[in-house]
């Protein structure tokens, strides 16, 4: 008997009731709290990632490997603070001439050997000199010359060998004072750490996405972001047990032997001059001042943020360093403003220091400078340059002279409290 095509269908249907059904359940993670929690997941497949706690202190490590030792920035800081002691000791009692070729060795060669010229408060170094750490960095080919600053740093140490060979001069600040008043220690200083440390620091955040976070560097336990972060965090100069220290006590010295063996690591123990200066502008106490943690908790939660892969929070990290570095350099031009507008009061009384005079200007100068180095930075800087001068004035109080001078400097303050958003009690006590 032929069956209809429509029977023959009715007649399949209770078969194809009792066939088991193919559905596809998606796998993956089902917890929540995860950080890769999949809603769609129907069974657990054992991928959960789980973010890591933002650390109590900054190692520059991942598992077992250390992203950032003695390899760059720690280096590139040490050779600053050798050549600007190197300048400071011409100075004292007893100094003997230089030649500008030292200070530009120590500037120019790949392979400089000599001793690491930093204060560590009676304890050893772990090293005494540059060849039982690194070779083959160059500060010269890290200097970023946003205002001439090679040139300039070339210039300043040919004038101090110069002077050196005055005894006039040699075993004074006249060593490296210009006679217009200047000051090239706090000039060679101020203007080595914004070129190097800080351009480049600055730098390596800005571009921070440009480094892959997927894969490992080479045969290395860490990512290249990962590694650049830390780079980054070692040019702003804090030291890897950064919370550890008293603000009080983190801001008269550079070092703490955190693991109580009477000798300082340069990588792990000791802080450069960003580090330093953040905790010199908390001690107002102010009650919203506190460059130090909110640096730290972006440093370490943004470096936290790349190992746990979590975009978002390493993105606002990233802003925040950018944000408060300007700042603590803003804050700390501040501070050198109202301490060159005191020096200026004392003149012509028996508390004047012209030689301290000298000194705060010229670090309020290199300051200024140093806010090129954020595009666009948050203040007008060629026009507050042009109110700081390009020298220190002598003027006594109350000749126009004086009363100009002071004008200028008011209005400079103006408009760093305008761009920084700094309130009238950091203003006055920084």
């Amino acid at each position: 008997m032929r069956i209809a095509p429509v029977s023959a269908f009715l007649l399949l249907v209770p078969i194809f009731l009792f066939l088991p059904a193919c559905v596809y359940q998606e796998k993956g993670c089902t917890d929540i709290t995860a950080l890769n929690y999949n809603p769609n997941a129907m069974s657990d497949n054992g991928s959960c990632l789980y973010a890591l706690p933002v650390p109590d202190t900054y190692r520059f490590k991942r598992g077992d490997s250390t992203s950032v030792d003695y390899k760059e920035q720690v280096v590139l800081n040490l050779l600053i603070e050798t050549i600007c002691t190197t300048i400071k000791n011409l100075a004292e009692p007893g100094a003997q001439p230089i030649d500008a070729a030292i200070l530009t060795q120590i500037y120019q060669s790949s392979s400089y050997n000599g001793a690491i010229l930093s204060s560590t408060g009676g304890y050893a170094p772990l090293a005494e000199t540059f060849t039982q750490i690194a070779t083959g960095q160059r500060l010269s080919a890290n200097v970023v010359n946003t205002f001439k600053a090679d040139s300039m740093l070339l210039t300043w140490f040919d004038s101090i060998a110069v002077r050196s060979q005055n005894g006039m001069y040699l075993g004074s600040p006249a060593v490296y004072t210009t006679t217009s008043g200047f000051n090239m220690l706090a000039a060679v200083q101020t203007t080595l750490q914004a070129s190097v440390s800080c351009a480049n620091g600055v730098n390596i955040i800005k571009n921070i996405s440009a480094n892959a976070n997927n894969l490992l560097s080479g045969t290395h336990n860490y990512t290249p972001m990962e590694h650049a972060w830390d780079k980054a965090w070692g040019f702003f100069g804090a030291a890897a047990c950064w919370p550890a220290f008293e603000t009080t006590v983190w801001s008269e010295q550079n070092f703490m032997d955190y693991d109580v063996n009477d000798t300082i690591n340069f990588a792990s123990e000791y802080n450069f001059l960003y580090a330093g200066e953040a905790a010199r502008r908390d001690l107002i106490n102010d009650g919203q001042t506190n460059f130090s943690q909110t640096l730290f908790a972006a440093w370490a939660g943004g470096r936290t943020a790349i190992t746990n892969q979590t975009e978002v929070l390493r993105s606002e990290a990233r802003q925040t360093i950018l944000d408060e570095w300007e700042r603590l350099i803003a804050a700390t031009a501040v501070h050198y403003l109202n301490a060159l507008k005191t020096d200026m009061s004392l003149l012509g009384t028996p508390g004047e220091d012209t030689g301290k005079l000298n000194s705060n200007f010229t670090y309020l100068w290199a300051y200024l400078n140093s806010l090129y180095y954020f595009t666009p930075p948050k203040a007008d800087v060629p026009d507050m340059l042009l109110l700081s001068g390009n020298a220190p004035v002598y003027a006594l109080p109350g000749t126009d002279a004086y009363l100009l001078q002071m004008e200028k400097l008011e209005l400079l303050a103006a408009e760093l409290q305008a761009g920084y958003e700094f309130t009238n009690f950091q203003m006055q006590n920084w």
